[in-house]
Parts: structure tokens; C-alpha cells; sequence
């Protein structure tokens, strides 16, 4: 699956909305090309989505999968587990508007702290999260 981007000039249509089965290959493919050396199974994404279907979200570029987030809650702490946009979609904020999302279903379901880990040799992750605070 090819994963191209829009014309550069033009602002593509992206649309966050809940993870779906139908979407599973799809993000089989993008978790591969983002985390090529240590990608999470399908196993693991079907878990999330059945413990935690309302804080697994998708960006989609017409009905492309260009980007996930997804969280887990204990009480009113979550942990975001994982986000991930495609190597081709990186710098269009789609990961700043799937974190802005879950925060906002977080807050709303009584989340009141918010963490998650990143590997300290995921240079781009880290200033990421940095610039977010």
C-alpha cells in the first residue's frame, strides 16, 4: 500500500473518528512503517480496541489510514499507549490534532492526569512531546 501524500498545496481533508476493524490492515501497514523494528501485533490492537474502543482513534485522509492514537485508563489516570502518522504524513500537526482529541474524550470521561514513556532513542517522539509539555 502506497501512502502519498495530497498535493502540497493543497489542505487535505482529515478526518479523526474511532478505530474500526475494517481499519486493521491498514494499520498494520502504517505501524510497520512507522516502528518497522518493533511494531505492536495485531493482537495488541484488537485487545485495545475491545478494553478501550473510546480512546482508539484514527486519522484518515480519504479513507486512508494516515495516523492513530490510542489510550488506556486506570481510575483517573490514562496512559498514552501509542500514536503513530506515517513517515509521508509527518508535519501536517495530524499528530498534535489525535493528541488533542484524546485528551479532550479523556477529560470528558473524568481523566484527570494524563503520562506515557517513550524510548530515549526516539529523537523525533521526544521534541514532539516536549513542544506539547
Amino acid at each position: 500500500m502506497s501512502l502519498q501524500p495530497l498535493n502540497e498545496t493543497a489542505e487535505p481533508k482529515l478526518q479523526i473518528r474511532p478505530f474500526k476493524l475494517d481499519d486493521l490492515d491498514q494499520l498494520l501497514a502504517l505501524e510497520q512503517a512507522c516502528f518497522a523494528t518493533d511494531p505492536y501485533p495485531a493482537e495488541a490492537f484488537l485487545h485495545y480496541a475491545r478494553r478501550w474502543p473510546q480512546w482508539f482513534l484514527v486519522a484518515t485522509v480519504d479513507n486512508q489510514l494516515v495516523g492513530y492514537a490510542l489510550a488506556s485508563r486506570v481510575g483517573n489516570r490514562a496512559e498514552l499507549v501509542s500514536i503513530a502518522v506515517h513517515p509521508n504524513w509527518q508535519g501536517r500537526r495530524i499528530g498534535r490534532r489525535l493528541i488533542d482529541a484524546i485528551e479532550q474524550l479523556l477529560r470528558e470521561g473524568g481523566v484527570t492526569e494524563l503520562w506515557l514513556s517513550v524510548r530515549t532513542t526516539n529523537q523525533k517522539a521526544r521534541v514532539f512531546y516536549e513542544r506539547r509539555g
